[in-house]
């Protein structure tokens, strides 16, 4: 069973382009799982307890969120991490009425940060790099209770990420990589999809244009409102009206030419204006204030959700 990993900056649409290619009906998304990089060992060469891994897998807080109870069903005997976790993903994939599927989805969009480690346990991975406009992220992002909260934080944090994203087609064995744009994939979806299906190495189904080839946990369903439903065009420029015009201005000034890159076209022309000291100033202290605050909400809301 190999693994497909969307990656890239989070709020790009790994999670939305996951439900559409689990659709698939030999293929299964799976809920984020940091926990596959997080409790990766070291040494991909050296056989682990199997059992003993997934028990340590259970305890992870994002395993907690799945919603997913194992029982006392463990596997036996030794083998690789890489078995430890298609075990996992075996058995998450019978309750969701696909016992053997021969492919799993994993988006979360953190990974990009990890291919290093997972490419080690993984070696017949692929990965798709998802891009999205990164204003329209820092608009999703920046409300969030973790994440980046204000303008100038978000555009870092929005191209660091899609950097790491490209730079995976240097890094990745040859064919195990590829790219989408999130408004194309709205825009235009039976034509990536179909391209996208083709890498993967699966047959394009209409159905998956329907978005329900996952079930989201309770615990990211606000964050996931729109999983589930066919892509919407009429949304891909809500940002516009989420951000203010010199939030706009400040975004495009910092890294506008990745978004030129992308094919991004920019409001504001060549010379946006940087921000001043003082909107610097206002914005890491904004920031850090929120950062303390958010810690606390998220944490406390992992705790309701796990206990």
């Amino acid at each position: 069973m190999d693994p497909v990993f969307i990656v890239g900056c989070q709020r790009s649409g790994t999670t939305f382009l996951g439900s559409l290619l689990g659709a698939d009906p030999e293929t299964i998304a799976i809920p984020e799982a940091q926990f596959v990089a997080d409790e990766a060992p070291d040494d991909a060469d050296t056989p682990v307890d199997l059992a003993a891994t997934v028990k340590r897998i259970e305890q992870h807080y994002r395993f907690g969120i799945w919603n997913f109870e194992l029982g006392n069903n463990y596997p036996s005997g030794q083998g690789s991490y890489g078995d430890a976790v298609r075990w996992l993903v075996r058995h998450y994939a019978a309750t969701q009425g696909k016992p053997d599927p021969t492919r799993w989805i994993d988006h979360q969009p953190g990974h990009v940060r990890e291919m290093d480690r997972l490419l080690a346990h993984f070696p017949t991975l692929k990965a798709i790099h998802i891009v999205r406009d990164g204003r329209a992220v820092a608009a999703s992002i920046m409300p969030l209770l973790w994440g980046p909260n204000a303008i100038q934080s978000a555009a870092n944090f929005w191209a660091q990420r899609v950097a790491m994203g490209m730079a995976l087609q240097n890094f990745l064995p040859e064919g195990c990589w590829t790219q989408v744009r999130y408004e194309d994939l709205v825009a235009d979806s039976e034509r990536e999809l179909r391209r996208l299906c083709d890498f993967i190495g699966i047959r394009y189904d209409p159905a998956m244009q329907r978005g329900q080839g996952f079930a989201v946990p309770a615990f990211t369903q606000d964050q996931h409102a729109l999983v589930g439903r066919a892509p919407d065009a009429s949304r891909l420029d809500s940002w516009r009206k989420s951000l203010s015009a010199r939030e706009i201005e400040m975004f495009e000034a910092l890294v506008g030419p990745l978004l030129t890159y992308h094919g991004y076209r920019r409001e504001f022309g060549p010379q946006p204006k940087l921000p001043t000291f003082a909107e610097k100033l206002g914005m890491t202290l904004s920031d850090q204030w929120k950062a303390i605050r958010n810690s606390r909400r998220f944490r406390k809301r992992v705790e309701e959700f796990t206990n």
